[in-house]
């Protein structure tokens, strides 16, 4: 498409760059809405750990720079730092207990090294996502997020109970309304204004809750003359900056670490949702989810909070938000990300600017963060409403959830020592390390067989027999035996098609696996990585008119068609690291 010509469907994909007016347009919406996220989240984190005005500088001062470069890599920067999507930085919400526990407890030095940590984790664990499509499954995903933002409250909650002490004509009352209009103003937007004006209902609560708070004397004026107009924090900076008494790897690191590791878990699960729905809504027409593109979201974000946690904030992700501001705007363009970066990034250059906003009074930002949280997680149990079906479900995400809720409220106490302190400190944790438990449970007991070969036909023999001995073992009927072996050759002949010409092929493995579930049984086959197009999209396509395909390509797609006529259902997945195609067979009514 040519340069700002306006698509058929107004809809603009990342690649393609908008007028120059609608860009502008677009990136300063963007641009306030980010403000909350990536100034007054860092203010939150120093204000309940007692942190100094400077340290509040500093932090401030890094995420905005963090995010801003970190979206413009993103965006516009070189092919190895870029993504193919627009993705919307701004620090994480769900970090703020563990970041102000770690501040409070070992200082800035102690909270760099643990944020650095979280960051390495995600990387490497993100360059080998393939090994967790097992665990990264829609319930685990949600409950670990409602794990979350149950860590979240208790420090929300503080924040509300110590309200702007110390400020002339502070009070319950001025407080209070500040609140209430706030939030009311925030429903009200959302609940009855048009799509385009629901994406403002947060900033639009913000302001009227801050005309609110300057009527009653909880504008810190002081704040905003205090700063200069131009120049940089002073102080020692994160791994450089004071180390206290035992430097960063003290007795708080290490008590912490499972605690941050757990967080960048969930950080990598959340990303890896972002990531697949913003493909979702970023293009005209979408046939699969490219894998590989959430394993770069993953790394670039991983290395972003490796960044921010040597510049002194805490770890960044990808917004939410953004998903909802792409699929309300129609916009998608890479370009309005580079858009947003810039101007933030002058923005750090004049506290006067930033000090304005962290001025607020801190129960607005308790407002904000409620509002945006409690609807992710009505979003959530509505998704996960039909999963509460199953039993299985029903334990992996009901225990999980109570643990964390009762270690919350100082329900359960497991004594005084290092390892009970550590799982009992933070519901997060403890709900964290229950539900990969029951998740790695689940996954054991269920029969599972699995045959590792050479990826070549002449492999056909051996695979046929491990399909005969595995419904053998079931006692299943013949119907269901001969099915198994048809997506098995199917599959076969469609990944050395896939190899073929490649000149490796007496060096690819294939790892069958087969999982007996229910009524039907889950076909895996993995094998190393290839360049050619994604089978779901072609798939996709075989259900045209064949009078629209050459002779060619139908004799080509023989045996696709086979396979998706002998399964219920084809899904292929492409990793940098492998490439799996699960075929789900369904067993006869009547077998055992």
């Amino acid at each position: 498409m040519a340069r700002g010509a306006a698509p058929v469907d107004g809809r603009y994909e990342p690649h393609e760059h908008p007028p120059p007016r609608r860009a502008l347009a677009t990136a300063a919406q963007l641009a306030l809405m980010l403000v909350p996220r990536t100034i007054l989240l860092p203010v939150l984190v120093v204000a309940v750990a007692g942190g100094r005005s400077a340290l509040e500088s500093r932090v401030v001062l890094a995420s905005i720079v963090v995010c801003s470069l970190l979206m413009l890599a993103m965006t516009v920067g070189f092919r190895r730092l870029r993504t193919e999507n627009l993705y919307v930085v701004a620090v994480d919400p769900i970090s703020v207990p563990f970041c102000i526990l770690a501040l409070r407890g070992g200082g800035t030095a102690t909270l760099a090294a643990l944020v650095v940590v979280t960051g390495l984790f995600q990387v490497t664990v993100g360059m080998r996502l393939s090994l967790l499509r097992r665990l990264i499954t829609p319930a685990v995903s949600s409950t670990l997020v409602v794990l979350s933002v149950m860590s979240l409250i208790p420090v929300l909650a503080s924040t509300v109970g110590a309200g702007p002490a110390g400020r002339a004509g502070s009070g319950r009352l001025g407080t209070l309304l500040c609140m209430v209009i706030a939030l009311a103003v925030m429903i009200g937007v959302n609940a009855r204004g048009r799509d385009a004006l629901k994406l403002w209902a947060a900033p639009i609560g913000l302001v009227a809750g801050l005309i609110v708070a300057i009527g009653f004397g909880l504008y810190d004026f002081d704040k905003v003359r205090e700063a200069a107009w131009f120049g940089l924090p002073e102080g020692g900076w994160a791994l450089f900056g004071p180390r206290g008494d035992t430097g960063p790897f003290g007795a708080t690191f290490f008590t912490l670490l499972p605690s941050f590791l757990i967080l960048g878990l969930v950080v990598l699960i959340r990303t890896h949702g972002a990531s697949i729905i913003t493909q979702f809504v970023s293009w005209r027409r979408l046939l699969s989810i490219d894998f590989r593109e959430v394993q770069r979201a993953n790394t670039r974000l991983g290395l972003g909070t490796i960044a921010s946690g040597l510049a002194g904030s805490i770890p960044v992700s990808a917004a939410p938000m953004g998903i909802r501001f792409i699929s309300q705007t129609k916009c998608a363009s890479r370009r309005v990300g580079a858009m947003v970066a810039v101007p933030f990034l002058v923005i750090a250059m004049v506290p006067k600017v930033w000090a304005a906003i962290i001025a607020m009074p801190r129960v607005l930002v308790v407002i904000y963060f409620a509002f945006i949280l409690a609807p992710l997680v009505f979003r959530i149990a509505k998704s996960q409403r039909q999963s509460f079906g199953q039993v299985r479900n029903i334990v992996l995400i009901g225990l999980p959830v109570l643990a964390g809720l009762l270690i919350e409220i100082g329900f359960v106490d497991l004594g005084e020592n290092a390892v009970g302190d550590a799982v009992t400190r933070h519901g997060l944790l403890a709900g964290s390390l229950l539900l990969v438990i029951l998740a790695l449970a689940f996954n054991a007991v269920e029969y599972r067989r699995t045959l590792e070969t050479k990826l070549s036909v002449t492999s056909l023999g051996l695979i046929r027999d491990f399909m005969r001995t595995f419904a053998a073992r079931k006692s299943w009927d013949e119907a269901t035996g001969a099915r198994l072996d048809a997506v098995a050759e199917e599959a076969l002949l469609v990944l050395t098609e896939r190899i073929a010409g490649s000149g490796d092929e007496d060096y690819r493995r294939l790892r069958v696996t087969a999982t007996a579930r229910g009524s039907a049984v889950e076909l895996e086959f993995a094998s190393g990585p290839t360049e050619a197009e994604n089978l779901e999209d072609r798939i996709a396509l075989l259900s045209g008119p064949e009078s629209d395909m050459s002779e060619l390509e139908i004799e080509r797609d023989i045996s696709l068609r086979l396979l998706r006529h002998y399964a219920t259902s084809v899904h292929h997945r492409q990793y940098h690291e492998a490439e799996i195609i699960t075929a789900v067979v369904a067993v006869e009514t009547g077998d055992d």
